[in-house]
């Protein structure tokens, strides 16, 4: 039984291995894309993190990175709302 709880507590959406491609949208603005899901740029600050949200209207999911160059990947950290 410890062992179970053991590795279940060691699963976390950040130990999964997110990187995401920046792209460009229809409209030229950066989209990132991970996992076949896209996201949108939401905001930006001055130390370079960059958060999205996704394109779907009824999606709460959004997530961070470090930059939104297109044709880049990053390191994607997801925002649990």
């Amino acid at each position: 039984m410890n062992e179970l709880a053991s590795a279940m507590s060691s699963l976390s959406v950040n130990n999964i291995d997110n990187i995401g491609t920046i792209s460009s949208s229809q409209k030229g603005h950066p989209q990132l894309c991970l996992n076949g899901q896209y996201y949108r740029l939401a905001d930006t600050n001055k130390r370079g993190e960059c958060k999205w949200r996704s394109i779907k209207s009824t999606c709460k999911v959004r997530c961070t990175t470090y930059g939104e160059a297109i044709g880049e990947t990053y390191n994607v950290t997801f925002n649990i709302i």
